[in-house]
């Protein structure tokens, strides 16, 4: 799939930074994935940077605020769902044992916005499409291409994400752990994998996490990664870490014979943080809003 022209109900659909330092994090991921950027303007608080690849909308990031700041708010990455009606989806996230972190509220005329928790602690947000549908292309070269959660309470996380979005849960047996492929229908919708051990289980934002897996990246990305400010570790090449200059991180994948991926990996709110989301709906202003480490793998079920 190249361009999307539509995103259909349960998908994800948009995939967003706050990030603490923009102009480094606009940096790094336009020389990563050779994004261009088209600038938003948001009043006093600066400009909305909506990552595009050729003429279609990837991913957006944002400067989180002061404020958000003082709450111990890293950098981060927001995932958006499809959905028909936010107001429905929250309703029911609530009897799923959810929590609404943000509820339903319109977006001017681009569309209607909500942010969730999930009952193990994942964040995530709800998109119902006006004028902006999310991200305008994806699964190639340089655009979002999975989703998947890393979560120490993988049975309660299956009940909610398959009691909300209507997904069949499909466990894939590993050599380390049970890997769950989310799908709607014949199509794969995101993954989930139990937290590995050496994550531990005191800090809170490594209890849960959001990864987008995805962003695939060409060979040279790599080594783009290893330029000054991009932070790249030494096992970047084989499949290793890269840091931005913000502080968000990803992996390097290179599944056969999809070629190398990287990692976005969104990390859980800090306990005491839930009284304001870090998030915008795409290419939206906040005052139009009044607003691990993986487990080890044999195979990659997703790329079979």
């Amino acid at each position: 799939m190249a361009q999307v022209t539509t995103n259909a109900p349960g998908v994800f659909c948009w995939f967003e930074l706050g990030t603490t330092d923009q102009a480094a994090a606009r940096t790094f991921y336009t020389t990563l994935f050779g994004w261009s950027v088209r600038e938003m303007p948001m009043g006093e608080s600066g400009t909305y940077s909506m990552l595009e690849k050729g003429e279609k909308d990837a991913a957006g990031l944002y400067q989180i605020s002061p404020e958000m700041r003082a709450q111990g708010i890293p950098s981060h990455w927001m995932n958006y769902v499809a959905v028909e009606s936010v107001d429905h989806a929250v309703a029911k996230a609530r009897t799923l044992g959810g929590k609404v972190m943000m509820e339903p509220m319109d977006v001017m005329d681009v569309g209607r916005m909500a942010v969730a928790q999930d009952p193990t602690g994942a964040t995530f947000a709800l998109w119902q499409a006006k004028k902006h549908i999310g991200a305008g292309v994806t699964n190639e070269v340089g655009a979002a291409t999975w989703t998947e959660l890393v979560t120490g309470d993988t049975k309660a996380a299956e009940a909610f994400y398959t009691g909300l979005f209507g997904w069949q849960a499909k466990p894939q047996p590993m050599e380390t752990m049970v890997y769950t492929v989310f799908r709607r229908g014949e199509t794969q919708a995101a993954g989930m994998m139990p937290k590995p051990k050496e994550m531990g289980g005191g800090a809170p934002e490594l209890a849960h996490v959001l990864r987008c897996r995805g962003l695939r990246e060409d060979g040279a990305a790599r080594e783009r990664a290893r330029r000054p400010g991009a932070g790249a570790d030494d096992d970047a090449a084989a499949g290793g870490v890269v840091r931005g200059a913000d502080g968000s991180a990803g992996r390097c994948f290179r599944p056969a014979p999809a070629g190398p991926l990287v990692v976005a990996r969104r990390r859980a709110q800090p306990a005491g943080s839930t009284a304001r989301v870090p998030c915008h709906a795409p290419g939206v202003t906040p005052e139009s809003a009044s607003r691990r480490r993986r487990g080890s793998r044999a195979r990659d079920p997703l790329l079979e």
